[in-house]
């Protein structure tokens, strides 16, 4: 059954570019501190996390109003956990959220009216998004 849905795609800017420095338990420390934060706001917001993959979450919400609400406290929170830091030293996250038909299929949510174009724009946005942060 098709539903309108909300979803909302977390990640973290230049990731690559900042973990390969780091050491192997210094990632595995960033990436568990990111997921708790990850995993709270969008709780706090009613989301639900349906696939969590390094520093990339997808998230379903029941309205695009928490989505959005999702988004500042994210980067509000990290904002505030950051204030100490240098600006080549802190971590960005961009957050792309969307609304379509959606098919719930073994909790990992597959769009059925957001085609290849929609998903291109999506991730164009999340890129546009994070040149705009540095």
């Amino acid at each position: 059954m098709l539903r309108a849905t909300v979803i909302a795609k977390t990640d973290v800017c230049r990731f690559t570019e900042r973990v390969s420095t780091l050491s192997e338990q210094d990632l595995r420390r960033l990436l568990s501190q990111h997921k708790r934060l990850v995993s709270e706001v969008m709780s706090r917001c009613e989301g639900s996390i349906v696939k969590g993959e390094g520093d990339s979450f997808w998230a379903i919400f029941p309205s695009v109003t928490r989505a959005a609400q999702a988004s500042l406290e994210l980067h509000r929170e990290l904002r505030l956990a950051q204030a100490g830091l240098l600006d080549q030293d802190r971590l960005a996250i961009r957050v792309a959220i969307a609304l379509g038909d959606v098919l719930l299929w073994k909790r990992m949510p597959f769009p059925a009216s957001l085609g290849y174009a929609s998903i291109k724009a999506i991730l164009t946005c999340m890129a546009l998004s994070c040149l705009a942060m540095r």
